[in-house]
């Protein structure tokens, strides 16, 4: 798995280089598919250190639905211990290279409201630049569609309400002390400005 990893980080750093063009490039990292959550922290780091030159921003995704069990990372053990081994890295490489790109952190919006207050105030333990808020849901509440059992996440207009509250409440935890960015079911510039 190890190997894997390091193919696909080679080949993304390769992208990145040849790619070379004027704006700003984010790049997600996150734990392999079969890496168990107690070595996420090495996935994370090893991303990091690959990327860490080539990248505008990085974004540390916990949420992604279609990887098994890494929202588990967004509990408070798991999560200070991903933080911390992520801001270490993220020390020693600065040191090395002059240079510290922005750090964000991708929740996921099906998070409870103590859950939310934890991870507001990691962000600001832990020094992070950026929230990113948020990834897509696993609820169906509501959906009518014939397609609603459907497994993965699901994004567009009925992730709008869901993201939105928990943006909310990630505005108000971190208190104008961290980019928050939203992400997630708005389609409109009226929706975009609701919030």
């Amino acid at each position: 798995a190890i190997e894997a990893l390091r193919t696909r980080l080679q080949a993304l750093r390769t992208r990145l280089r040849q790619a070379r063009r004027p704006g700003i490039v984010g790049v997600n990292i996150g734990r392999n598919k079969t890496t168990v959550n107690e070595q996420a922290h090495e996935d994370y780091v090893r991303c990091l250190e690959q990327v860490y030159v080539d990248a505008s921003y990085i974004a540390v995704n916990i949420s992604s639905p279609n990887t098994p069990g890494l929202r588990d990372l967004q509990h408070e053990e798991s999560l200070r211990g991903l933080l911390s081994a992520v801001t270490a890295a993220c020390e020693r490489l600065t040191v090395q290279h002059g240079y510290r790109p922005p750090l964000a952190l991708k929740i996921a919006p099906d998070l409870e409201p103590a859950d939310v207050e934890l991870i507001s105030g990691l962000l600001l333990e832990y020094e992070f630049d950026g929230v990113i808020v948020s990834n897509t849901t696993l609820a169906r509440d509501g959906l009518r569609s014939a397609d609603r059992g459907q497994t993965g996440g699901l994004s567009g207009a009925p992730l709008c309400e869901r993201s939105d509250a928990i943006l909310s409440k990630v505005v108000a935890g971190v208190g104008g002390r961290v980019a928050v960015i939203g992400v997630g079911g708005g389609g409109t510039l009226d929706a975009a400005k609701a919030v």
